[in-house]
């Protein structure tokens, strides 16, 4: 199954709001924050390898709202489930960390990440409340943190705001992983998501709840 183009994506924090169509992550977020990413629409897979992100010059602000729209809807479709990667309990044993595994399909290489991922796009399905919400029922709770160090990397686990020992050991995973992720690294920082949605940042010694709805797009 091909994938659906355009579609949200997450990208680098990095990703300039002087040339791209871009969000913030969480509303809460500052502009120039290096450890939260943002989130783009990706056109397709980018010759060189990558994505091949909308810009601003020459859209309009109708047909940028209509791209989103477009893309938004296209995230919701193709494959994707949770796999287990840790589970816990003395006698019966239950999942506690999962991994999103998405379209197996993906071009893997044409993503240039380090050629060992299962599916580059995977990061973006924290996108996608229902998958998130699926996320929720399996861990038996209605709290995650989430983490999406790189590429091809979205994690989640079962955790409320000041959980600290869960709060840690997802700190520490993000931090690992985006250190050797190169020019592929997405964030050092996590999430809250509650019932599938995302709630807040667990950022290096801060947590910050979203407390508001609006979080525009750069159009004027």
């Amino acid at each position: 199954m091909s994938v659906a183009f355009p579609r949200l994506a997450v990208v680098s924090p990095s990703t300039d709001r002087a040339v791209y169509l871009v969000r913030k992550l969480v509303p809460n977020a500052k502009e120039d924050d290096l450890e939260v990413p943002k989130v783009a629409v990706a056109m397709g897979f980018a010759a060189g390898g990558g994505l091949e992100l909308a810009k601003l010059a020459g859209l309009s602000g109708g047909d940028a709202r209509g791209l989103v729209a477009t893309a938004t809807a296209n995230l919701a479709k193709g494959p994707r489930e949770w796999s287990v990667m840790e589970k816990s309990g003395l006698i019966f044993k239950k999942p506690s960390m999962l991994r999103a595994i998405g379209d197996t399909g993906v071009p893997v290489t044409s993503m240039s990440t380090d050629g060992m991922g299962v599916d580059d796009l995977s990061s973006d399905l924290l996108l996608d409340q229902t998958f998130m919400a699926r996320a929720c029922e399996m861990l038996g709770g209605t709290e995650l943190i989430a983490a999406v160090p790189k590429r091809g990397w979205l994690v989640v686990g079962r955790c409320a705001p000041g959980q600290f020992p869960v709060m840690i050991k997802f700190e520490q995973l993000a931090e690992g992983v985006a250190s050797r992720a190169g020019s592929h690294a997405l964030a050092t920082a996590c999430f809250f998501v509650l019932a599938g949605k995302l709630h807040g940042i667990s950022g290096k010694g801060y947590v910050s709840l979203v407390t508001r709805t609006e979080n525009p797009w750069n159009l004027e």
